[in-house]
Formats: structure tokens, C-alpha cells, sequence
């Protein structure tokens, strides 16, 4: 009887033996493809983040076209369109220097500038332009200063990259 029962034993922890030397390689494989899931859930993720509008604005860009209008009261608005040259461009520059370069060169000037907001910045402390359009690729502001009255002249800049 105690043969026996040694000899049930002894079975009993064959079997024991051969099912966790079964359940040992199938819980390494388990821990090897969690690891390698999350880390391929981690490896595929893009990047979401989109450039602010400081990160747009400071850049340098070429000027498509400027268009300026005169308005004096009583009188009809004088209207100009000028179309930008190759040369001519507003580069908006990280330490908060503005450089401009018109008709190729002949007009250039170099002006303190910050970002108000999202549609707002100033030149020299003093002049404000207000954003209509601002993409990686476009960008397009005016500034209007008030005469007496209601007389005021408007430049409107339109930009590209």
C-alpha cells in the first residue's frame, strides 16, 4: 500500500513536472509578446503636435503682393496694389527682431516686434497689425493707422513661404 501510494507520488508530481515545463516556455512567449505589443503600440504613434502661431510667424517670408488704401473723407479711397519682387521679404526672427528688405533690397529696415495673440502683434511697441490669415504657408496682416477724423490709411501684407 505505501508503494503504492509513493508510486501515485511519484506520478503525481511527473505530471506536475511536465505541466509546469509546459507552462514555463508558454509564460516566457506570454511576457515576450506583451512586451513587444506595447512596445509597438508605443513605436507607431505619430506626432500630433501642430506648429503655434509664434512657430509660424517666425519665419522668413517672401512678400506676394501689398496693397495699400487711403481713405479720406468726402473723397473717394485711393487703392494701390503692388505686387512683391523677388527680393523683398519680412523676416520674423526668434529674439523678437523684425527685418524687412523691399523693392529688391533699396528699402530695408530692422524693427522690434511681439506677438500679442493669435491674431495680434506690434511693431515697435506702437503699431498694431492684426492677422487675417496665418497657415505654414500663407500669411496674411494689416495695419491701419488713424488720421484725423475718420481718414485712415490701411496696409494690408500678403505673404507666402
Amino acid at each position: 500500500m505505501i508503494k503504492r501510494n509513493i508510486s501515485r507520488i511519484g506520478r503525481a508530481f511527473d505530471i506536475l513536472n511536465r505541466t509546469i515545463l509546459k507552462i514555463l516556455p508558454m509564460k516566457k512567449l506570454f511576457y515576450f509578446l506583451c512586451f513587444f505589443g506595447i512596445l509597438g503600440m508605443f513605436a507607431c504613434r505619430k506626432s500630433t503636435s501642430t506648429p503655434s502661431y509664434t512657430d509660424n510667424i517666425q519665419n522668413v517670408w517672401q512678400v506676394q503682393s501689398i496693397s495699400d488704401i487711403i481713405h479720406t473723407q468726402g473723397m473717394e479711397d485711393k487703392i494701390t496694389n503692388t505686387t512683391g519682387n523677388p527680393g523683398d521679404y519680412f523676416d520674423f526672427r526668434k529674439d523678437g527682431k523684425l527685418y524687412v528688405s523691399l523693392q529688391n533690397g533699396q528699402t530695408k529696415d530692422t524693427s522690434n516686434y511681439s506677438i500679442l495673440s493669435s491674431n495680434q502683434f506690434s511693431v515697435n511697441g506702437s503699431t498694431l497689425a492684426n492677422i487675417s490669415t496665418l497657415t505654414p504657408n500663407s500669411f496674411i496682416f494689416s495695419i491701419k493707422t488713424n488720421g484725423s477724423g475718420s481718414n485712415y490709411d490701411q496696409s494690408t501684407f500678403t505673404l507666402k513661404r
